[in-house]
């Protein structure tokens, strides 16, 4: 066939596949030539999408399940892989076929024991002896390795020269420490086949064990020339990378680990430790502690954790990581000095002694150990030790500045000026541009009283540091001090000149502005640094301060929630904002801001008691107790956490415990006011006198005008009889502290001296300088219920319940008043009082007496009974009861309740209806 009719046939092929296509459309076989065509060339993805659609034309496609299987095997994903090619199997294609790449899908899910399980049966006679190296590594995987040496010795009796068996034999051979001896056999994997990435990836493992770092990575590149994806070849790479500092080729391959596993915490903790090499410790932080979960893998993360949230002044979090990573390695000298860094931190002075002791017995040279030491025994006191101490590490670095200064300092805290002052010249001597020795040697000028000193010490610092903020910010801080307030603002404003957004000089300048009530010159100084690169939570912060001296609630928010985005870990914004949502009576936005917070944060008693103060706003007693349980722990010596437990016990019905807590709260601190006002209230409601007159005296003796003891002292003429005395307390209580608790108060007790009008009036004139003040239109209202004024009260309900229409109490005593003149409108009332206070028995009774009014007596008759349960002896609901019976025909019933009744109690408001529908019910018996 010429060139010409060859193109000719092709073509018309063509055209003719083409007319079928369009004809019949694409057959199963079509996708799986498709799939098998796009596995050539090791497009997996592509085969896999083939095959699928196969699969949807025909489900029971035995090949193409078991084709689906081997590309999902392929690209990595065994768990797909074992389903389909279960599938294919259960089909009918041939166990032979399936046997063996269904035990590797079972081996890299770690399911070792289905491996061993698999026959060899049936197995071809080439395929059998890669199944057996794959079982040897299954019996290896589990400690067997007594089976695994039997399989491979048998496979390798069968296919001495198979790739997979020499494989698996030197996996078996390093395992058991013949590094040697599994290199030799690896070598001759490879020279069957040397593009195997499992191997040289192997061979990776070898010789980082040998110890051989640059080979083992010339081992992973060629691993991952011929599978670039390989999750764990990469990360080997990169650990290795990572110790011998090539971090260019860490950063690449983790960016590669993290787009495959974002949340692993192997690619987290080489980015973490990437961000704690570059000083990055806020990203550190966030990325180490994604690895922590791997500790016993990943050792280090808690150490380099610990050393970032140390440096981020995250102390609480840092003793915990440190401690952990010391119990776990505690021979570990790197570890002890961590640890001890942060006990210097935490001020625990005399552990950081003790902690260190064993390294500098094994290395009395190490010279963070000696500095840390020396440390705390200066601290402790230990003057001459520090020094001592001190004076070693000058020794063995005589030509730091560090050094000098160090010990400098040692013995400016020992009183010796003029030696410190001394060794913090030879720094300056040693190093000119040494500022930690300027910055010491002013403040040793300034500790000493010597203002002139140190003003001049500050100057000869500036002149060396010609174009630094530093000095000049020094300088106004020690004229601060000298009282030199002039001086100091145009050192700060000389800082400024030098860089404008410097923010120690703005904030210093503010300050000083917030000092002169200059609020708007204080935030134009912080907005500077807003304003700048500089922008810090530190900085919305103290906006944030400004704000609330000036009531800008909204603007406070604001600022807070932008400083917590700019630094989501920080403490002390969402502390702040807490605070700001409890003044705004918001107490359920409390603890969500603390959720995300590291376990550490959240035992923060401060955390704990803005917490336990929400729950307790919220009503979450037993909540409120658990957290409160957690703060003592920490503050066992606190009476207003004693306080605050006290009161969640009450709240969960422990009147006990409440009362213990109030009495320690007292005995930790006797003029504990709110414990104090606590007991009184107790002992006046549980009539125990003479512990109410004890504490009454001892309230009269610490505050005699504070409105709560007044209103005490009120209480107590009150139960003397002396109703104008009560009245006089309560008016002097109004008139020292006006708000609506002490204008009930003072209502209350002057209608109680029978002047009624008098209180209505008082309540009427106050709602009309604060209409939102809820309990006190409700005062009025009751006061006008009580005086049978009801269209009155009613419209004073009314009022209320527009303003909160799921006030139980409001709607309850509408719907009472409003039973006769519009029992529709008061039933829906009731009901929704029901459906808030399901289980109140003066709810249900209301609910029981609008549903007999409105002729539903077998809902009253329901609704009564489960208000009795709970109110067995209450009169008005037993004479409800009867009447609901009596209307329900069941006189007997009626009868029987109203006798018993009557017999048992005259004082309740219906007793003249009762003895009405007895006599009523008597007559017609």
């Amino acid at each position: 066939m010429n060139f010409k009719s060859y193109a000719q046939t092709i073509a018309m092929t063509l055209l003719l596949l083409g007319v079928a296509a369009c004809g019949g459309g694409t057959t199963v076989q079509d996708h799986i030539l498709k799939a098998q065509q796009f596995t050539a060339v090791d497009d997996y993805n592509s085969a896999i999408i083939e095959l699928k659609n196969a699969l949807q034309q025909d489900p029971k496609s035995a090949q193409a399940r078991y084709l689906l299987g081997i590309s999902y095997l392929d690209s990595g994903d065994s768990a797909s892989a074992q389903k389909e090619l279960e599938r294919a199997r259960d089909l009918g294609w041939p166990v032979a076929e399936v046997q063996l790449p269904l035990a590797r899908t079972l081996l890299a899910q770690g399911e070792y024991e289905s491996v061993r399980e698999l026959s060899t049966r049936g197995v071809a006679d080439q395929l059998a002896p890669s199944l057996l190296a794959l079982k040897a590594q299954a019996a290896l995987a589990q400690g067997d390795t007594w089976d695994a040496e039997d399989l491979i010795d048998r496979a390798l009796r069968q296919a001495p020269n198979s790739f997979d068996v020499l494989y698996a034999k030197a996996r078996i051979t390093a395992s058991l420490g013949d590094l040697e001896g599994a290199e030799a056999t690896l070598s001759e994997a490879l020279e069957v086949d040397q593009e195997k990435a499992q191997a040289w990836s192997l061979q990776g493992d070898i010789l980082s064990r040998r110890g051989d770092l640059t080979g083992a990575i010339d081992a992973y590149d060629r691993s991952l020339s011929v599978q670039p994806d390989d999750y764990n070849a990469l990360f080997k790479r990169a650990t290795i990378n990572l110790q011998i500092g090539e971090f260019d080729a860490v950063e690449r391959d983790t960016k590669k680990l993290l787009a495959r596993a974002p949340q692993h915490p192997g690619p987290n903790y080489l980015q973490g430790m990437l961000h704690a090499q570059a000083g990055n410790h806020t990203d550190a932080i966030t990325s180490l502690s994604a690895a922590e979960p791997a500790f016993n893998q990943f050792p280090l993360a808690i150490y380099f954790l610990a050393t970032s949230h140390l440096l981020e002044g995250n102390v609480d979090q840092a003793a915990s990581l440190a401690n952990r990573f010391h119990k776990r390695f505690p021979d570990n000298a790197q570890g002890r000095k961590l640890l001890a860094a942060v006990h210097l931190q935490e001020g625990k002075d005399a552990d950081v002694v003790t902690l260190l002791a064993p390294v500098l017995e094994r290395n009395p040279d190490d010279v963070e150990a000696l500095n840390l030491s020396a440390n705390a025994l200066l601290r402790q006191g230990k003057t001459n030790e520090g020094i001592e101490l001190l004076s070693r590490v000058s020794t063995l670095q005589p030509d730091s500045p560090v050094a000098q200064v160090r010990l400098g300092a040692g013995l400016l805290m020992g009183g010796e000026g003029a030696a410190a002052t001394e060794q913090m010249e030879s720094a300056l001597e040693l190093d000119p541009q040494f500022q930690q020795a300027d910055i010491l040697l002013v403040l040793n000028h300034v500790r000493e009283g010597d203002m002139e000193q140190a003003v001049s010490a500050a100057k000869a610092y500036q002149r060396r540091n010609l174009t630094s903020v530093t000095p000049y910010n020094l300088l106004g801080r020690v004229y601060l001090e000298a009282g030199q307030r002039e001086d100091a603002i145009s050192a700060f404003k000389q800082a400024l000149e030098l860089d404008g957004s410097d923010p120690a000089a703005n904030h210093n300048l503010a300050q000083m502005a917030i000092a002169d009530e200059d609020l708007q010159g204080a935030r134009d100084y912080y907005q500077t640094v807003l304003e700048s690169e500089r922008a810090s939570a530190a900085t919305l912060i103290q906006l944030a301060r400004i704000d609330a001296i000036e009531g800008d609630e909204d603007a406070m928010l604001s600022n807070l929630q932008e400083a917590i985005g700019q630094e989501p870990n920080a403490l002390a914004p969402r502390v702040l904002l807490a605070r700001l949502y409890l003044k705004q009576g918001k107490a359920e936005q409390v603890a969500p801001l603390f959720i995300e917070l590291e376990d550490a944060q959240k035992q923060n008693p401060e955390v704990l008691r803005l917490v336990a103060t929400a729950q307790l706003s919220n009503r979450d007693s037993s909540a409120a107790q658990l957290t409160l349980e957690q703060l003592l722990d920490a503050s066992p010596d606190s009476a207003p956490i004693r306080h605050m437990m006290a009161m969640a016990a009450a709240g969960n019905g422990d009147s006990a415990r409440a009362k213990e807590e109030l009495k320690r709260a007292i005995e930790l601190d006797e003029d504990y006011a709110p414990s104090l006002l606590a007991l009184t209230r107790l002992s006046l409601a549980s009539g125990e006198q003479e512990e109410f007159e004890t504490y009454l005296s001892k309230l009269d003796e610490l505050a005699p005008e504070n409105a709560d003891v007044l209103l005490l002292k009120a209480a107590r003429a009150r139960n003397q009889d002396d109703a104008p005395g009560a009245l006089e307390f309560a008016e002097q209580a109004f008139v020292n502290q006006p708000t609506d608790g002490t204008l009930i108060a003072v209502a209350t007790y002057q209608e109680a001296n029978g002047d009624p009008a008098g209180a209505q009036q008082r309540f009427a004139q106050w709602l009309e300088d604060n209409p939102d003040a809820t309990e006190v239109r409700m005062a009025y209202a009751n006061s006008l219920q009580l005086n049978n004024d009801l269209s009155k009260a009613s419209a004073q309900y009314a009022l209320v319940i527009e303003a909160d229409d799921e006030h139980v109490i409001a709607l309850n005593n509408q719907a009472w008043i409003l039973r006769e003149t519009e029992p529709e409108k008061a039933l829906e009332y009731a009901r929704k009082a029901s459906s808030l206070a399901p289980n109140s028995a003066e709810v249900l009774d209301t609910l029981a007496v609008v549903e007999y009014v409105n002729q539903d007596y077998a809902r009253a008759q329901r609704n009564i009974e489960r208000a009795l349960e709970t109110r067995p002896e209450h009169p008005s609901m037993r004479y409800h009861s009867a009447m609901i019976a009596a209307a329900l025909n069941d006189d007997d019933k009626a009868r029987e309740t109203l006798t018993l009744l009557l017999a048992e109690t005259t004082e309740f408001p219906e007793y003249a209806d009762a003895q009405a529908l007895l006599d009523q019910l008597n007559t017609e018996g």
